[in-house]
């Protein structure tokens, strides 16, 4: 049975997980026909984006046919929620108060350009994203 290397990385600014293998005909075309996965030539390796639908997805299709190595991965995913969760402490009221205190200075009939931006962040990250800003 064939070993795949399942990495995060950052390709098209977008959170991907790269696909590294030897090269297998049947498991590229489950890769790029079943799981849209898309090869990257700069970082030579197929990659799907980093969302929990997407791996469970890829992981389905090749269970059967490949192991998935997936430690560095979940390292990744570990680190990432405990930094979220240290930037999701607690707002003191006071300065929940002073910024409803404040006055819209966003014009409310101009619509954000990021909420229309076309992106491939999971509903999940957008949600954090929007959190993060505000």
């Amino acid at each position: 049975m064939k070993k795949l290397l399942l990495k995060p990385m950052h390709h098209r600014g977008m959170e991907s997980i790269g696909i590294y293998f030897e090269k297998d005909g049947t498991i590229q075309n489950i890769i790029q026909k079943q799981c849209s996965g898309k090869w990257s030539r700069t970082k030579r390796c197929w990659y799907i984006p980093c969302t929990r639908k997407d791996y469970k997805l890829l992981a389905g299709k090749l269970s059967g046919n490949a192991l998935l190595e997936v430690e560095e991965l979940r390292k990744y995913l570990v680190d990432k929620k405990k930094n979220f969760a240290v930037l999701s402490v607690p707002i003191p009221e006071k300065a929940v108060e002073a910024i409803r205190s404040k006055p819209a200075t966003a014009n409310p009939s101009k619509p954000d350009p990021a909420q229309n931006a076309p992106h491939r962040l999971s509903k999940e990250n957008r949600e954090a994203l929007q959190q993060f800003r505000q």
